[in-house]
């Protein structure tokens, strides 16, 4: 039987978002419609996750197409990223 496969997944933990994390999550945004983005326990407070979400949001919305579009939404410990196909 077929395993039906999940969005991809990044990790992000004590280091917190470095340039290579941000051009993991931009590279996956680009191959796949859907990115989870799952900050572990390490990752600080829960301040600091929504300050990273900032951070990711910034940084993407720089970084891709004028034309590309994306959602995202922090659920507990996981950001869940949807490009949207326009």
């Amino acid at each position: 039987m077929a395993r039906k496969t999940g969005p991809t997944l990044v990790q992000v933990g004590k280091n917190g978002i470095t340039d290579n994390t941000i051009e993991e999550i931009l590279k996956n945004v680009k191959k796949n419609k859907e990115l989870r983005v799952k900050f572990l326990r390490n990752f600080l407070t829960n301040s600091d996750r929504h300050e990273a979400v900032e951070v990711i949001r910034v940084k993407l919305t720089e970084k891709l197409d004028k034309k590309a579009k994306f959602d995202s939404k922090l659920v507990g410990n996981i950001l869940l990223i949807k490009r949207n196909f326009n």
